[in-house]
């Protein structure tokens, strides 16, 4: 894109910029198991701590389908919590993403899967909670957690031929020793057509 920039109505300059490159790899070794590695080429690279893995890494995982109404993720995957701007597609809504401002989207951990009908899913998933912010130091007198850990449960339905889907889910985690975090969210999405309304709900 070609972009103009000013400060306080004073132009500054004119120039073009790449907004986003990914690299985007799906395979599989078998019917059952496959693999999904997806690089931003656009974000910081930092190495989480914890992870030992660049933040511009969003996904690199392994997926076993165990059955048609069940399988299992490792590795580093988005987080199953609900909303539009959480699960769609990042080249879809990324660059104003009240979601993914507030929190890193993409976590190293597991997932289950439970497709209790084609149109009603559940997952259940444990993944790091840190993000690489730690390395800077706590505040005096906090202590870091143990186990930096997020556990959520998110349902997803969908409705009216598809147009509708709902998704529900909570969120638990330590941050450090004796503060923790709760995510409650919600996303309501209408889409057909050309027509795409959606409200997300985070507290």
């Amino acid at each position: 894109s070609a972009a103009a920039y000013f400060t306080e109505g004073s132009f500054d300059e004119a120039a073009f910029k790449i907004n986003r490159v990914r690299l985007e790899i799906l395979g599989a070794f078998s019917k059952e198991f496959s693999w999904h590695f997806r690089q931003s080429f656009n974000r910081y690279s930092n190495p989480y701590s914890v992870e030992n893995m660049s933040s511009s890494i969003e996904y690199a995982n392994l997926k076993w389908t165990v059955s048609d109404r069940f399988d299992l993720v490792a590795g580093k995957q988005f987080l199953a919590t609900a909303g539009y701007e959480g699960y769609v597609n990042g080249l879809k809504v990324r660059e104003f993403s009240e979601f993914n401002n507030n929190f890193a989207i993409f976590q190293t951990g597991v997932k289950a899967a439970a497709y209790l009908t084609p149109d009603q899913h559940l997952y259940f998933q444990v993944v790091n909670q840190k993000t690489g912010l730690e390395d800077y130091g706590l505040p005096a007198g906090v202590e870091p957690s143990k186990f930096p850990l997020l556990a959520s449960a998110c349902w997803m339905g969908w409705f009216a031929d598809g147009a509708i889907n709902l998704q529900y889910s909570a969120s638990a985690g330590q941050l450090a020793k004796g503060k923790n975090i709760y995510y409650l969210m919600c996303g309501n999405i209408y889409e057909k057509g050309p027509v795409l309304a959606y409200l997300d709900v985070l507290y």
